[in-house]
């Protein structure tokens, strides 16, 4: 049951933050990773000891969320790219945006907005970037 909750809550939160994106690109990357501080920073701050309790499995659907997200958005974007390419692709950049999220929940030394653009560069040669 937590996590159907989890997985509904999660999805709208990020979906209705990133709606008038269409595509994979800077924009829309920030965009998510600043969705996801929001969710996590509000379940952490209404309950502090379950958030914790629960942050396993809390990763766990995000990550299997994000995925399916990310591979959705990018088959529409790159219709023409091998299936296990983007199911790679939406892999491995749904699992660096929640870590970075984690890392920065943890440490915290610059604005989350400075942070997603640090992060930019790094992810710019696998993404087509506006």
């Amino acid at each position: 049951m937590l996590e159907k909750v989890l997985s509904d809550s999660v999805m709208r939160e990020v979906i209705q933050e990133v709606s008038t994106h269409e595509v994979i690109n800077q924009k829309s990357i920030e965009a998510i990773f600043l969705s996801i501080i929001k969710f996590q920073t509000s379940i952490s701050n209404q309950c502090r000891r379950s958030y914790e309790a629960f942050t396993p499995q809390i990763e766990t659907i995000f990550k299997k969320e994000l995925e399916a997200f990310f591979s959705e958005w990018a088959q529409k974007q790159w219709h023409n790219q091998n299936k296990s390419e983007i199911e790679v692709f939406a892999v491995m950049l749904s699992w660096a945006l929640y870590g970075a999220v984690m890392h920065w929940m943890q440490n915290q030394t610059v604005k989350p907005e400075d942070y997603v653009k640090q992060l930019m560069p790094l992810i710019k040669n696998k993404v087509t970037m506006d």
